[in-house]
């Protein structure tokens, strides 16, 4: 299985960080191959996720909320894996990759943050989320979810070839001292092809991510905690394709 999206993102005031960046965290710039871009200061409509775009097609459609100002992105120079530093959000992404090589994202993006946060010692954290896009493109285990999810019934039948549904389960993390948004949702879909011939394909978002309160201060520690049982999280989504 492919992931063709995957970010940890960690909320609060950023707005110390600017384009000087580059020179100091220049070891780690070095160490992963970064250079500077920039990019409009915003936050997406409805969430944390922005646009995706998968051969061409919108996957996720949202209109974001530009600010005129500019901030800086550190990528590589396939674009794969990207940092970008929002005056209120942390975002490290990576895109077009094998689940298998999810550990070394998370790897990269602890080391990159805590040489962020050593850097950077009066910027404060008061939220934190782990998502991603997982692609299904197995037609026997896209119905299988479906036969597993619906019930037969004579209005939709016992199959279908475009399905959604989402779920957002609140649940209390005691390590966290939080509560968490723990979201799910399954988008069977068609890809078109470049012959103009479709393919059955599906999309799998998973976003673990604590609720919004303003008063909260998460650290370093924090992070990993959550990153933890994001991945548990995970885990048992791919465990049930």
């Amino acid at each position: 299985m492919k992931e063709i999206n995957r970010q940890i993102v960690i909320f609060g005031n950023f707005r110390a960080i600017d384009f000087d960046i580059v020179s100091k965290i220049s070891d780690i710039v070095k160490k992963y191959d970064l250079s500077l871009d920039a990019a409009p200061d915003y936050i997406s409509n409805n969430g944390l996720n922005g646009i995706v775009q998968f051969n061409n097609i919108n996957i996720l459609q949202q209109l974001p909320l530009v600010a005129s100002t500019s901030r800086p992105v550190l990528t590589t120079k396939d674009k794969k894996f990207s940092i970008f530093f929002g005056s209120k959000r942390l975002h490290i992404e990576e895109n077009d990759e094998s689940i298998s090589s999810y550990e070394t994202f998370l790897q990269k993006a602890e080391d990159i943050i805590s040489s962020i946060l050593t850097v950077y010692t009066d910027i404060t954290i008061n939220r934190l989320a782990i998502n991603g896009k997982i692609l299904l493109e197995e037609v026997d285990r896209m119905d299988e979810v479906y036969h597993n999810t619906f019930k037969p019934a004579e209005i939709y039948g016992d199959n279908s070839e475009e399905f959604s549904f989402r779920i957002n389960t609140k649940i209390y993390s005691d390590a966290l001292q939080s509560s968490i948004n723990k979201i799910i949702s399954y988008n069977r879909t068609s890809e078109i092809l470049s012959n103009n011939t479709t393919k059955p394909i599906m999309i799998i978002d998973y976003d673990y991510n604590t609720v919004i309160d303003e008063t909260k201060k998460y650290s370093f520690n924090g992070l990993k905690t959550l990153i933890k049982e994001g991945v548990e999280f995970k885990s048992k989504i791919i465990k049930e394709l």
